[in-house]
């Protein structure tokens, strides 16, 4: 076990131009805000020389009782394998990572999630920002509670260079518990600035959010409305987490890439005017089979399928 000492701020591991492979190992922040006001991040991988640093979190291996990130990347490479736990993270990500802001270069993270457990942290477990890129085909994220006024108990996207990919994982008993704030939604994912999301699977329940009661799976917020698409495998039910925006707007709709598998559900803060677009064919004809599977929370908003695309009716 690898526990902070109290009396070091900063990185206890920092990766440079190489691979760090963790299995069966304690990492224990040991609280280190509340003991003295400083931080201390578990392990930092850095882009250094045109070289990405990569982690490889493996099975057996643990991070609890930090308060700040457990895993900070930048222009780096992040796997997390079965077997590996985030748990009782207190004031930062078990993951944050994030790239430059300019696409003309490589500084670009990347994180994918095959497997592992997030439970009993108190902040989004996985913030992904700048030019950076997230792929979860597993895991469970379970019993996290959010109290600040930004969503997203699971995941967090917060900026036009971030990519999204949820193919997988359960996401049960997760809760937003700030009652107000138009940021305080998206229990399993808050989308924001234009970040992109596609969502293919997944397992929901048990979710709450205590600033809309029907923002409790994924949403959207900001001044540019998250890009979502939907290509959904057969099988997969989303009716625990409906997709709910703060604000409708052009780009404030689902992109339907493949037929709807079965009844989703969409919310508004406040109603849009009628023939506000809902969902949009994305490579795909959206039939009246998917009009029927679309269910609105908002009361008295409904839909109808208009030339080619699902919008809110008269």
């Amino acid at each position: 076990m690898l526990e902070n000492d109290t009396n070091t701020s900063g990185n206890l591991v920092e990766v440079l131009n190489c691979t760090l492979t963790l299995e069966d190992i304690t990492f224990d922040g040991n609280r280190y805000y509340q003991l003295k006001g400083k931080y201390a991040t578990a392990i930092r991988g850095d882009w250094s020389d045109g070289q990405k640093a990569q982690i490889v979190v493996k099975s057996g291996t643990v991070f609890r009782d930090f308060d700040d990130d457990a895993i900070y990347a930048y222009g780096s490479i992040v796997t997390i394998e079965d077997g590996a736990v985030f748990e009782n993270i207190r004031k930062g990500s078990a993951v944050f990572a994030t790239g430059s802001v300019q696409k003309t270069d490589d500084k670009s993270s990347e994180v994918i999630v095959n497997g592992g457990t997030f439970r009993n942290n108190l902040y989004s477990c996985l913030s992904i920002l700048g030019q950076s890129k997230l792929t979860v085909n597993g895991g469970t994220f379970e019993n996290n509670v959010v109290s600040n006024t930004k969503g997203g108990a699971a995941i967090l996207g917060d900026s036009a260079g971030a990519e999204i990919t949820v193919n997988g994982g359960i996401y049960r008993n997760n809760a937003l518990t700030a009652e107000t704030g138009t940021m305080s939604i998206g229990t399993v994912l808050l989308a924001t600035n234009g970040c992109k999301v596609t969502v293919t699977g997944g397992e929901f329940y048990g979710n709450t959010c205590a600033s809309a009661e029907n923002g409790n799976g994924f949403a959207c917020s900001g001044t540019n409305a998250a890009d979502i698409t939907l290509k959904l495998k057969a099988g997969t039910n989303m009716t625990n987490a409906p997709f709910f925006w703060n604000t409708p707007s052009k780009t404030a709709c689902l992109n339907i890439a493949s037929a709807l598998p079965g009844a989703m559900k969409i919310a508004f803060r406040s109603a849009p005017a009628a023939g506000t677009v809902v969902a949009a064919g994305a490579d795909y004809t959206l039939t009246e089979n998917d009009l029927n599977n679309l269910t609105s929370l908002t009361e008295g908003v409904r839909f109808a399928l208009v030339n080619g695309q699902i919008v809110t009716a008269e």
